[in-house]
């Protein structure tokens, strides 16, 4: 039996425990450390009476749960972004966004502009049957290593006729303060890429495709 007092542990415990295979040495670890643990943040503790093979079937059990959770979020997962692929691949075949540009506009007390101010200009074309309300978006900037340096949600609320193209203009205050908004201060032509992609089209009649997520 597994003593109650895990200060015996060493002395009464640790002798049975050479006598087993690696495999199950882990496994009654595992569960030793589990339930201890458990114990400290309010559980229950280790049962009196719990023997080596009763820890180590339970460690088992433990293992095989958290093994069929894992997949099953992993099913989950791969279900989630199979929808999010084909909900963008179908707003793609109504809408075609395309970065045009970024600039600054440097804050002026004289014109009420107390912070610096960063637009960029997209192209947004309707290629779609029917004339479009607004569009939802994702931006993403990456530097020369393709590494992410700043995302943002685009709201474009703009109507479009059909087969027709409009030029939005959007942006925000600057916080000289806030480590993603020094990274949007920093841009140099040439050293970034953006890539822009829509996620939700919202049409004149009321209908939509894609999602807010």
């Amino acid at each position: 039996m597994i003593p109650s007092d895990p200060k015996s542990w060493d002395t009464q415990l640790a002798p049975e425990v050479k006598k087993l295979s690696d495999e199950d040495k882990q496994l009654l670890t595992g569960y030793l450390m589990r339930a201890k643990m458990g114990e400290a943040f309010g559980g229950a503790p280790i049962p009196v009476g719990t023997t080596v093979s009763q820890g180590i079937e339970r460690q088992k059990d433990w293992l095989a749960k958290q093994e069929a959770q894992q997949a099953e979020q992993a099913r989950l997962k791969k279900e989630v972004e199979a929808q999010k692929a084909a909900a963008a691949a179908e707003v793609s075949k109504s809408v075609v966004l395309a970065f045009l540009s970024q600039h600054i506009v440097p804050k002026d007390v004289y014109a009420q502009r107390y912070s610096d101010q960063f637009f960029i200009d997209v192209a947004v074309q309707n290629a779609s049957q029917k004339s479009i309300k607004g569009v939802k978006a994702d931006l993403v900037f990456k530097n020369t290593f393709g590494e992410t340096i700043y995302t943002s949600g685009l709201t474009i609320e703009q109507s479009i006729e059909p087969g027709a193209r409009a030029t939005w203009e959007g942006g925000h205050e600057l916080n000289e303060f806030k480590d993603t908004d020094k990274k949007l201060m920093n841009l140099q032509e040439g050293s970034f890429t953006a890539e822009i992609r829509p996620t939700m089209v919202v049409f004149a009649d009321g209908t939509s495709i894609g999602s807010v997520n």
